[in-house]
């Protein structure tokens, strides 16, 4: 099981498909666990992860994982339904090649603690790390949002330090096994 953490606006795209494209060399089936998909499939409510744009839609599916912390008290609440899709996973996988969970993207402290507890030494953190600067680039010319919005959005997922289950990106990064420096020449 592989976690990945990255600040909001970092380019995950060529780097997913890399290294799903590594992970099959060596053997392995890759799987991707999209915790905004699972929070959307199970967790919320029908329509109440609905946006008109990039920067709302961020912002929703940022307030409804906290939400869902919040609600149960628990930081590692997404780590939670991460081993609920991976268990949905491996249940239809029995008997074929191996498999690598590739979960996007962890946001608190508590939820790679949580991980690593219940997956031990199969649990590897990913951090991957873009410049303040090429996220905002990602963020303004390729999803198109507002500066200034794509600026406090950045904020609140490096730190949300007025709720505790809130975006803890920075704190969660630390804590990983391996960082990996993505260099975006293209946003410049």
């Amino acid at each position: 099981v592989f976690g990945l953490v990255a600040a909001v606006g970092t380019n995950l795209s060529e780097f997913n498909d890399t290294f799903c494209d590594l992970l099959r060399k060596f053997g392995y089936e890759p799987t991707a666990i999209r915790l905004t998909k699972l929070l959307q499939e199970h967790v919320a409510e029908p329509g109440t992860v609905a946006h008109g744009n990039e920067a709302e839609r961020l912002e929703t599916l940022m307030a409804a994982g906290d939400d869902l912390r919040t609600k149960l008290g628990r930081g590692d609440a997404m780590a939670l339904l991460s081993v609920l899709g991976i268990a949905s996973h491996t249940e239809s996988y029995r008997g074929t090649a191996a498999r690598a969970y590739v979960v996007r993207q962890l946001k608190h402290p508590e939820e790679i603690a949580t991980l690593r507890r219940i997956y031990g030494d199969r649990f590897f953190a990913v951090a991957l790390y873009s410049t303040d600067d090429e996220r905002l680039a990602h963020l303004s010319k390729r999803q198109n949002i507002e500066h200034t919005e794509a600026r406090r959005l950045m904020k609140r997922d490096e730190e949300d330090e007025s709720n505790f289950y809130g975006q803890r990106t920075r704190d969660t990064f630390q804590l990983a096994d391996v960082f990996i420096r993505l260099n975006h020449k293209d946003y410049e």
